[in-house]
């Protein structure tokens, strides 16, 4: 959702650097870890990784300027406390799930895929809530990212490896209300030139909420720039509670 930004990230992520194969476990996608499962209709609360650039002990809202409604708070080592709510909050981005890899990936204009092999079980709906908080303080190289500076940034996803050939991310929370697989592949031109992406996905999400991971990974044919993109599970990566 932020693969612009997320290639602006400065190389102090060194210790843990991606490579081509990274591994990873290929986890389920819904929160069902423990005793406490995120279905239709429950609200849960998940700790695990959060956005590099969040301010520790700051709360959590859907609105840019921090206002309304708190929905968790950040907490050190860049983790996060967030509460889900039974139903999807305020300003979800919502559609019909077979529009779910143009909200993974809006950089890509479905018109311009020469393959799109990418099918859905049923006709469910997605929502896909964005968390804002404060954003934390940089100085030199950091700061310089951002002009001006701005108060908040977006909770999640968060970064777990980046570096030069690509990243892995997790946190991209989908509430669906039907249990729904989605599965394929799809081959698209990008929205800045020369450049070409191929995105797979195989997940099953369940009515409820659910957690997904992507794995990019840059390469050239000599002509473009290249990118090949795996969406699966990321359910693991946070605990739950009630």
């Amino acid at each position: 959702m932020r693969r612009l930004s997320l290639l602006l990230i400065p190389l102090v992520l060194s210790a843990c650097q991606l490579g081509r194969d990274y591994p990873y476990p290929e986890a389920p996608a819904t929160l069902d870890y423990g005793p406490h499962p995120a279905a239709l209709g429950t609200a849960v609360t998940i700790t695990g990784p959060a956005d590099p650039y969040t301010k520790m002990g700051a709360e959590i809202y859907t609105e840019q300027n921090l206002t309304g409604e708190s929905y968790g708070e950040m907490l050190p080592r860049q983790q996060v406390r967030l509460r889900l709510p039974a139903t999807p909050p305020p300003r979800s981005h919502t559609g019909p799930i077979l529009a779910l890899p143009e909200e993974i990936d809006p950089l890509v204009n479905p018109r311009h895929c020469t393959v799109n092999t990418v099918t859905v079980s049923n006709d469910a709906t997605y929502s896909v809530p964005v968390f804002y908080t404060a954003a934390a303080k940089y100085t030199g190289q950091m700061t310089a990212q951002w002009s001006p500076p701005r108060t908040y940034t977006e909770v999640l996803p968060a970064l777990l490896a980046g570096g030069k050939v690509g990243f892995l991310r997790t946190g991209l929370l989908v509430h669906v209300d039907h249990d729904v697989t989605v599965k394929g592949e799809r081959e698209c031109e990008l929205e800045f030139q020369n450049s070409s992406e191929t995105l797979k996905i195989d997940v099953d999400l369940k009515a409820g909420w659910n957690v997904l991971r992507e794995q990019d990974v840059v390469g050239t044919d000599h002509t473009r720039d290249t990118w090949d993109v795996a969406v699966t599970g990321g359910a693991a990566d946070y605990t739950v509670t009630p």
